[in-house]
């Protein structure tokens, strides 16, 4: 299906009918932007996927109430204040943000979605945002989606956007999207915010499924220190401006090209992870099913020893061995068997000799594989995990706009 994909330009607002802005409200310290708006036309439908953490925010909440109803004119986004932790007060103010907005887009409040990223645990500066949200209006434009993806920024580095243009036998569809993410990245999502786009006419049943599986095995197979955040949101709109979505051909398409751009936002955010010079995809197969072949994926991706080896380019892969054995998942380590890169290092449960020096090139890459066998069953996983450096540590520890 790849040769009916081109990757093309625009990011969230290469489908049609995506209008965006962006400007600097003064809620970072740095003075950087950090507010955006993403407007869609009546009858977008919507669907989402939220955190899993119990403490979450209050956009969190109104985004939930919002993607249920399913009639979504506009996402508002503001980086630099999660507005978590902020009891009563935090979930009033974002309303108000929302239902102020509504207002100037001629909507009802609950077509109005909000997500925030940043501290937590402070109140929002209401006065500023308030102001804004006149100028986020008439800064719309369907050439903003750059602007955009840089004002939902907090430590990262660079924006992340990504869009396609896929050919169906019908016509063309169009799929954008933007992203921020650096650090608390687990799976389950984490302190990343992502935001898709379709002009395809789908119905909001068919695109909650897809969402679900594509999220699955893109945002929630990444994870850079095992921490999820209160804020993680997934919020695809759909304008409906292009051809219909409904038959098992058409959807099968549509549903490869969704998971194209969100593995691709996903890996953008791996690749600007806080301290990460390396990316790891850590691939396990022959589990007696997918569940098991997951827990032992990111039992080795979460293993602060296999991550500081990946950093420091050590070949202790007896590590990566001892991840895999304490995940809970049943195999033999008889069997087990264990490539890195292009190098087998280890077959039916033994070394293999030779490995030593043509891994020691595999580790200095910047991205590579990680090959884990467990059997003969059909379990399949992927996780992609990254490098743990001294230079995170500084980052989180300064950490405050």
């Amino acid at each position: 299906m790849d040769n009916l994909i081109k990757k093309i330009q625009g990011g969230v607002c290469a489908p049609h009918d995506v209008l965006a802005s962006s400007l600097t409200a003064g809620i970072k310290e740095s003075g950087r932007p950090d507010m955006a708006f993403l407007k869609f036309p009546v009858g977008t439908n919507s669907s989402g996927v939220f955190t899993k953490n119990l403490v979450c925010a209050a956009p969190v909440v109104i985004c939930r109430e919002v993607v249920q109803k399913n009639k979504l004119r506009g996402i508002l986004v503001n980086s630099g204040n999660a507005n978590a932790c902020t009891g009563e007060k935090g979930e009033k103010d974002a309303r108000l943000l929302c239902s102020s907005l509504a207002d100037l887009i001629d909507c009802n409040s609950e077509n109005i979605a909000m997500c925030s990223t940043g501290i937590i645990g402070v109140q929002l500066p209401m006065s500023k945002m308030l102001s804004a949200l006149e100028h986020l209006v008439s800064g719309l434009s369907s050439n903003n989606g750059g602007p955009a993806s840089e004002a939902i920024m907090t430590t990262d580095t660079c924006p992340k956007e990504y869009a396609v243009e896929v050919d169906f036998p019908e016509g063309k569809v169009r799929i954008g999207g933007m992203a921020k993410g650096a650090g608390m990245i687990a799976p389950n999502m984490a302190t990343m915010l992502a935001f898709l786009t379709t002009d395809a006419n789908i119905s909001k049943d068919i695109m909650d499924q897809i969402l679900v599986d594509c999220v699955n095995r893109t945002f929630n197979a990444i994870t850079i220190d095992g921490d999820t955040s209160t804020n993680d949101s997934v919020i695809i709109a759909s304008t409906g401006s292009s051809i219909e979505i409904d038959s098992k051909d058409s959807i099968s398409l549509f549903h490869f090209a969704l998971h194209k751009v969100c593995k691709q936002l996903s890996l953008s955010i791996l690749r600007d992870g806080e301290g990460v010079s390396k990316v790891v995809s850590i691939n396990v197969s022959g589990a007696n099913n997918n569940s098991d072949a997951d827990s032992v994926a990111r039992s080795v991706s979460e293993s602060l020893l296999v991550k500081t080896a990946i950093n420091g380019e050590l070949p202790n892969w007896g590590r990566i061995l001892a991840a895999a054995g304490y995940s809970g998942v049943k195999f033999d380590p008889e069997i087990f068997g264990l490539a890195i890169g292009d190098v087998s290092v280890m077959e039916g449960g033994s070394p293999v000799g030779g490995w030593e020096n043509a891994l020691l090139d595999v580790l200095k890459e910047d991205e590579y594989n990680i090959d884990i066998n467990l059997g003969d069953g059909e379990g399949r996983a992927t996780v992609w995990t990254t490098d743990l450096s001294s230079d995170y540590v500084r980052i989180n520890a300064d950490y405050r706009t």
